[in-house]
């Protein structure tokens, strides 16, 4: 078989908005949040934000430090409450899947791979033949390129931080939510787990919101960037840019957002 032509096969389609009226994975209207600032007086975070996350759509959240990305994430995942407006999900009876840039902290030492993925399931409730055939239906959709009896410290960062994205697919969420999953990683892992993750994101069609600092870390992932202003924060400038192999990093189709 062609490796070209079976890499091509893999590679993620662009986003297309879904057809009739299929709601949004996540749909954010007008929201105001303020946090406590210095001598009691309130930080503007958001006034009157909304965007919208399409079914089986990546969009990354990219800003200046401060600007309120992972606060938003926060919301999105019912961590915080808006102080007014709202953040409605497509599908409120699943749940929502946040990967934390810590993986270190992330992870249970204790456990083996399978048992840390497993563990949401386990959390809920659910029968262990139900957990197993998750898994399994999960490594067909997958790849999942080291064994499952290992253990975290037997792992790279880049293998690691895969497990915790696996954790949050195996539950079959409403959206996945990333803050900064490469912060912690070196430069070959970073290119390794961006690999896998675009063929997990296209395997899965899930919907998701990732927050990252560098910009090139999008490429080939999101569908869409979405570039904060500082606080208030607001959608400054939104980037659509078709996903397609790239080898460095000028090629990165956001690269001139940083200009």
């Amino acid at each position: 078989m062609d490796t070209g032509c079976a890499m091509e096969a893999l590679a993620p389609k662009p986003f297309s908005p879904p057809s009739g009226d299929a709601p949004p994975a996540i749909d954010i209207r007008h929201v105001f949040r303020r946090n406590p600032g210095r001598r009691g007086k309130a930080d503007a975070v958001f006034e009157d934000f909304s965007l919208r996350v399409g079914q089986g759509e990546v969009v990354g959240l990219f800003g200046p430090n401060g600007s309120g990305k992972t606060t938003l994430l926060n919301m999105v995942a019912g961590l915080l409450r808006p102080d007014a407006g709202e953040i409605v999900h497509a599908a409120p009876q699943r749940r929502v899947a946040y990967v934390f840039q810590d993986y270190k902290n992330s992870l249970f030492p204790w456990f083996s791979v399978e048992t840390n993925i497993l563990f949401p399931l386990a959390a809920a409730g659910m029968p262990v033949k139900m957990r197993r055939e998750r898994l399994t239906r999960l490594r067909r959709t997958v790849d999942i390129p080291f064994g499952l009896d290992k253990y975290p410290y037997q792992l790279s960062g880049g293998q690691q931080q895969y497990v915790s994205v696996l954790r949050g697919l195996i539950g079959d969420p409403s959206v996945l939510l990333l803050d900064e999953p490469f912060s912690a990683l070196d430069q070959a892992s970073t290119a390794w787990l961006r690999e896998v993750l675009r063929r997990a994101f296209a395997a899965c069609r899930v919907s998701a919101l990732m927050v990252s600092h560098d910009l090139a870390h999008f490429s080939d992932l999101a569908a869409r960037v979405c570039v904060l202003s500082g606080r208030p924060a607001r959608v400054a400038r939104e980037i659509l840019a078709p996903r397609r192999g790239r080898k460095r990093r000028e090629d990165c189709p956001y690269a001139g957002i940083a200009q």
